[in-house]
């Protein structure tokens, strides 16, 4: 008997060994931060990925509009869901309430990290323009500011991310008035790289109004806010 115990734990300690080999394999079809950030078309295609976050139900797509319209005069809840009707109540009871907290959340720092992300690798990208790696840059500041204004709007004192982040991160949570001093100095700086305006497929990219009225709307809030 003992001898077939000690047999069956050798045999499955084969077995675990074996699998965590092959969950340790790199896939040969992965592309790897180092090899991605090499091309103008990458730098391209990585703003334009900020972009795409607009469309996540966290974000643009569904909750925010709940999250900022129910703490407004504009929106009313009588809801039996409590965690929805709390929102009108300024109850912010459950923070692990998924639709529209935990969503909105991860989408924002998902956005956030995407930023982080062309801001860390597009400065050492060749342009054959300059002035178009400056402009990629200037939109991610933008974005990079416009996430972290509403989520100082929704949930004040929040971490305060300015590079790529990984799994083991533990950011620390910073007062809101870091976090309106970042929003000014991305706003500032992407001020002076966007154009006037943009023309064609462009055309909706933040440009030199939108930073400044989006500043203004900044200020206003840091000063109501503290």
């Amino acid at each position: 008997m003992k001898k077939s115990i000690i047999i069956t734990v050798a045999f499955l300690g084969l077995i675990f060994a074996s699998c965590e080999k092959e969950l340790d394999l790199n896939s040969p079809n992965d592309i790897t931060v180092d090899q991605y950030w090499k091309t103008e078309s990458d730098a391209q295609a990585g703003v334009n990925s900020i972009y795409a976050m607009f469309y996540k139900d966290g974000l643009w797509a569904r909750w925010i509009y709940f999250r900022l319209d129910l703490t407004s005069d504009e929106g009313y809840s009588v809801s039996p869901w409590t965690e929805l009707a709390d929102w009108t109540r300024f109850n912010y009871i459950n923070y692990n309430f998924w639709e529209g907290n935990a969503v909105t959340w991860r989408d924002t720092y998902k956005a956030i990290f995407r930023c982080n992300q062309v801001l860390a690798n597009v400065p050492n990208i060749t342009f054959q323009n300059e002035d178009a790696k400056k402009r990629i840059i200037a939109q991610a500041k933008f974005l990079r500011a416009l996430h972290y204004y509403y989520a100082a709007v929704i949930w004040e004192d929040i971490p305060l991310v300015l590079d790529p982040s990984t799994p083991a991160d533990l950011p620390k949570q910073v007062k809101v008035t870091e976090i309106w001093a970042q929003v000014e100095k991305d706003l500032n700086e992407a001020y002076a790289d966007l154009p006037r305006d943009w023309s064609g497929a462009d055309i909706g990219r933040p440009d030199k109004g939108a930073t400044k009225s989006f500043s203004c709307k900044s200020v206003y809030a840091a000063t109501q806010m503290g």
